[in-house]
């Protein structure tokens, strides 16, 4: 007698999908906070703050438990930013002498990277093209 026996099925299980949630280019005068998980100008709430600090220099400062670094001159990929090494502490925009990408991590915890363009500094303003990823 012979006994059939089911073959196993392999199940395949999803990968989770890196989605942007939110993206855009903003110029940020001193004083203005920029929220990354909306894309708006806030006030009092928000995640990445445009600052001078009289001599000694311009800051982009994280707030609300937000916290950013430098990653280099190439786009970040999600992965890299979320592995990155981040800090609360504010970043000196004159290391970005030609501009560069930083990663963040949003004060809602979200992952994402920011280009910062320097070359309207001079007017104290501040170029940034972010997007903020959200992992399921």
């Amino acid at each position: 007698m012979q006994v059939e026996t089911p073959t196993p099925v392999q199940t395949v299980a999803p990968t989770p999908t890196t989605q942007v949630v939110v993206s855009g280019d903003i110029t940020l005068s001193p004083g203005e906070v920029l929220d990354l998980d909306s894309g708006a100008l806030l006030v009092e709430e928000g995640d990445i703050s445009f600052e001078i600090n009289g001599e000694s220099g311009q800051f982009l400062v994280p707030v609300n438990q937000a916290s950013l670094g430098f990653f280099g001159k190439s786009r970040p990929a999600e992965w890299e930013c979320r592995l990155a090494s981040l800090s609360s502490a504010p970043l000196a925009l004159n290391n970005f002498a030609e501009g560069g990408y930083i990663c963040f991590r949003s004060s809602k915890g979200l992952p994402g990277y920011a280009l910062i363009g320097v070359k309207r500094l001079k007017e104290n303003q501040l170029d940034i093209k972010y997007a903020t990823w959200f992992i399921p």
